[in-house]
């Protein structure tokens, strides 16, 4: 890439899985997140295999290129495996806390606008419904790349449902070892697809399914 001094070049280990081929392919991934372009090398053959290319914002964005994570770009779905390097490593660990906010019984019946407005901000990685201290029903979010539990807090007490949200760093004992509420006695599943988790839709949903009269467990 030709970069200028203040850009900021995240380089991954990743592989794609070639149906063709039938074959597992390792690459180097560059996104420079300044200019939110993405490039690939080979890492076998050491050729090109994307020249420079600009994310689609409707389908990509900069805080999805995590390590572990599987991305669609062009189409092929990509896993990105590790770090490739150490200034990636050092750049992406200090910003990916992962942050809980509990959510209390009193605000169960808006989860969906709860979520909406926090996972637009940070991307949602878990829900939990579980026993908490009283025998009532306590709901568990968990964001990832908050930075730290500070910008989450902001985020909670500027909320109009501040009275029953807390932000709790993710190693507090909060819905650890705690009995899950789910039941599977006159009930049906539904399941939240992939990409609308990507594209942090997954409070619309819970709304939609909510504002049926469904209650989730």
């Amino acid at each position: 890439m030709d970069n200028h001094e203040d850009d900021i070049i995240l380089s991954f280990v990743t592989e794609y899985f070639d149906p063709h081929s039938q074959l597992t392919k390792e690459y180097l991934l560059m996104l420079n997140t300044s200019r939110k372009e993405v490039e690939m090398n080979d890492l076998k053959t050491k050729r090109k295999f994307l020249k420079k290319t600009k994310l689609d914002p409707q389908t990509l964005r900069v805080s999805d290129f995590t390590k572990g994570a599987t991305i669609v770009l062009l189409s092929r779905k990509l896993l990105l495996v590790d770090y490739a390097d150490k200034v990636t490593r050092e750049h992406l660990e200090q910003n990916e806390e992962t942050v809980n906010v509990l959510v209390s019984p009193s605000i169960h019946s808006s989860i969906g606008d709860i979520l909406s407005s926090i996972e637009d901000q940070f991307p949602l990685v878990d829900i939990k419904s579980v026993v908490g201290n009283d025998d009532d029903v306590c709901v568990v979010l968990s964001f990832r790349g908050c930075g730290s539990i500070a910008s989450v807090s902001a985020l909670v007490e500027s909320s109009p449902f501040s009275h029953g949200l807390l932000a709790c760093p993710n190693d507090a004992e909060v819905g650890k070892n705690r009995l899950t509420t789910a039941t599977l006695d006159n009930c049906t599943c539904c399941v939240i697809r992939p990409h609308i988790v990507k594209e942090r839709k997954v409070g619309a949903v819970v709304s939609d399914i909510t504002s049926r009269g469904f209650n989730i467990s």
